[in-house]
């Protein structure tokens, strides 16, 4: 099979998936942004929020180009507030009801937000947008349905996310505010003009996969946790929307939030898996660290701020990308308070990214150093084509953990991958018999450049 056959059945399928996706021009690229939950938990303010927004446009760091760029430069503009927002118990909630009035608006709780406004003001005045929160007290605000109380409150809900200034709405799986379709209309409504970008996050969905008519991306996983057998879990929730061609611009599948930089959790190698992760399988990318700790943000910036990673992730060419290969052989992952997963010890994953370009990451989940091997006749979309000359499998390999070119190589690369840890690659088509002499130099009888080892451990904060 050709990579012009495949591509042109992935971009009909495309076409068809396409037809069930919100058509406003949102989400066309993995989102990218931050949201609060996973370092303020149920303990988050106003000022603490507008200092994260101040931190997302500092140019306190330098790219690997050595200019200095800020988060929102490399695209993380967007700033989300998750739960606990809302006056639980108010005295002056519905009856049955902690957050909203009897005319169905939402309580706010002013100790916490003294003024929505102003921060979403703050927002738009620094460049950056804001998401807000719906569905919690714990889960417990169950609106009655056949009342029309669920709709009522839905509507009073989204007229004060518009009047508050936010674009974005995350829809948690929880409560009784689950109803899509009105808030589709009621968002509608009320911002016609500017359409809000909404996260669907009830895994559970049975229509989950089957294209996004009121959302834009969509949860497949439970809540994310800080530590690898949860990261390696949630990733593979991808993976099924993915062999289905459901996750595509504009309907992104999404492995929840990054647990990059949040506490004591990930190791170096680890962290490097889970941006990588998310950044092959086109999942969105929403931080969750403290942005203006100088501590964490050095140990992480040469992974969050990749520049060709990002790229990977933000490129489309027909498939989200996912696993091509994988070990026969599991090694069985534990975590505390956490019930125990079994993998595959190693895992290798692709994207076409170009016309001629492939990446491709070789994950290694085994408890030791492993050799893992990038067979290019196995790769979706690596164009190994025969004629007259014999075997064009010829590539040009780029290390874009390290922004190194590496050489060309024929038919395979291999790697010494730390445990846990990941190697990220571009392959690159070399056009013509000519172009397509391989340099010899510094390569085994493998195709494997010698000496070029993984960076060595260090423990994120």
């Amino acid at each position: 099979m050709t990579m012009s056959f495949i591509l042109v059945t992935a971009l009909l399928l495309l076409k068809q998936s396409a037809a069930n996706a919100k058509d406003d021009g949102l989400a066309l690229k993995p989102p990218l942004g931050w949201r609060s939950w996973n370092l303020y938990v149920g303990n988050v303010h106003q000022y603490e929020l507008v200092a994260i927004m101040n931190g997302l446009v500092n140019r306190t760091r330098k790219n690997w180009k050595g200019y200095p760029v800020s988060l929102c430069d490399l695209g993380y503009c967007d700033v989300g507030l998750d739960d606990t927002w809302q006056a639980c118990k108010s005295p002056q909630a519905a009856p049955g009801m902690h957050y909203h009035d009897a005319e169905g608006n939402p309580l706010i709780n002013y100790d916490r937000f003294p003024s929505m406004k102003n921060m979403t003001d703050h927002a738009k005045s620094l460049g950056l947008t804001a998401g807000w929160y719906s569905n919690n007290c714990a889960c417990n605000d169950h609106c009655n349905f056949t009342t029309g109380e669920c709709e009522m409150q839905i509507r009073q809900d989204s007229k004060a996310l518009v009047d508050y200034g936010y674009s974005g709405l995350k829809i948690d799986g929880c409560g009784n505010e689950k109803n899509l379709t009105l808030w589709d209309k009621y968002l509608t409504e009320f911002s016609p003009k500017n359409p809000i970008l909404v996260e669907h996050c009830d895994k559970n969905d049975p229509l989950l996969g089957q294209g996004c008519p009121t959302y834009h991306f969509y949860r497949t996983s439970v809540d994310i946790r800080n530590n690898y057998p949860s990261i390696m879990h949630n990733l593979g929730t991808v993976e099924p929307y993915r062999a289905t061609n459901s996750s595509y611009p504009g309907c992104w599948a999404y492995a929840d939030m990054l647990q990059i930089g949040v506490r004591q959790g990930l190791n170096i190698q680890e962290t490097r898996s889970h941006f990588a992760g998310w950044a092959i399988v086109s999942s969105p990318l929403i931080l969750s660290h403290d942005v203006n700790d100088d501590d964490v943000m050095d140990r992480i910036w040469d992974i969050i701020a990749n520049d060709e990673i990002l790229a990977v992730n933000q490129a489309y060419f027909g498939e989200s990308g996912g696993v091509y290969d994988q070990a026969n052989q599991t090694v069985l992952l534990e975590s505390e308070g956490a019930s125990a997963i079994s993998l595959p010890e190693y895992q290798y994953l692709s994207k076409p990214i170009a016309k001629n370009k492939v990446a491709v990451l070789l994950m290694n989940s085994a408890n030791e150093t492993r050799t893992l091997t990038a067979n290019f006749t196995n790769i979706p979309y690596a164009d190994c084509s025969h004629d007259e000359h014999g075997s064009h499998c010829d590539f040009l390999v780029r290390d874009i953990w390290n922004h190194s070119s590496l050489g060309r190589f024929r038919d395979s690369w291999s790697i010494d991958v730390e445990s846990h840890d990941a190697a990220f690659i571009t392959l690159e088509k070399l056009g013509g018999m000519e172009n397509s002499r391989l340099n010899e130099n510094n390569k085994d009888s493998k195709g494997t450049r010698l000496g070029y080892r993984t960076q060595p451990a260090a423990v994120v904060a």
